[in-house]
């Protein structure tokens, strides 16, 4: 048997909105159903995004805004995108005019290749270490979307450590709020275009053994 429905999901989900989405409830056995509460359209766009350093795969990912008055309830959703069945997926709850993001799986099709290269050089005081990493987009013949590519700064363990991003290269107060707030190259992989590159230096007094983090 199923439990008895909430009076009123607004009750749980609402979150301080003087709001109520009521779901009817239905009698005539234990049988399971499911119930649509509304249907609408997102003007939105599907983006595609990787992150190399933790998966090569290439990333689905609907981006949008809620068009609605209201805040958008939490729970299970179906997507239809362009007339073509999406599938299921979770709908974050979200404000009006907030952005959306909802994963929408992986393109098998699709994959980055991330290629690391390193050098280092000893001084009398110090040590700098120069990374290169090159990105190389693998997609069928006749591809033209973007690919959104997110590289994740490295983390320093000691404030003797120096960062100085080379390609593309940053100000020293841009860094600094980039650490601080959006810890991240990213980097746009355009079919037929040029592939991309980072270019950094470490430097570090001599002595000492930088211990390096990558957070996506």
């Amino acid at each position: 048997d199923l439990p008895e429905p909430p009076e009123s999901l607004g009750d749980i989900q609402a979150q301080g909105w003087p709001i109520r989405w009521t779901v009817p409830t239905q009698t005539g056995g234990p049988q399971r159903s499911g119930v649509e509460v509304q249907r609408f359209s997102l003007g939105s766009a599907v983006r595609w995004q990787a992150i190399p350093v933790q998966d090569p795969r290439v990333w689905r990912v609907l981006v949008a805004t809620n068009p609605l008055t209201g805040p958008l309830p939490p729970g299970p959703c179906r997507l239809i995108l362009d007339g073509v069945e999406g599938g299921t997926t979770t709908l974050p709850f979200t404000v009006p005019g907030a952005e959306l993001r909802l994963p929408l799986g992986a393109d098998d099709r699709l994959r980055v290749e991330r290629i690391p290269g390193t050098g280092s050089e000893d001084g009398w005081r110090k040590r700098e270490l120069a990374v290169t990493l090159d990105y190389q987009l693998q997609a069928p013949a006749g591809w033209k979307e973007t690919v959104h590519l997110v590289e994740p700064l490295p983390r320093m363990d000691h404030d003797d450590l120096r960062l100085t991003p080379v390609e593309p290269a940053f100000t020293p107060d841009e860094l600094a709020k980039r650490l601080k707030e959006d810890p991240f190259w990213r980097i746009d992989l355009v079919p037929g275009g040029p592939n991309p590159r980072i270019r950094y230096r470490l430097l570090w007094p001599k002595g000492q053994t930088p211990s390096l983090e990558y957070q996506p």
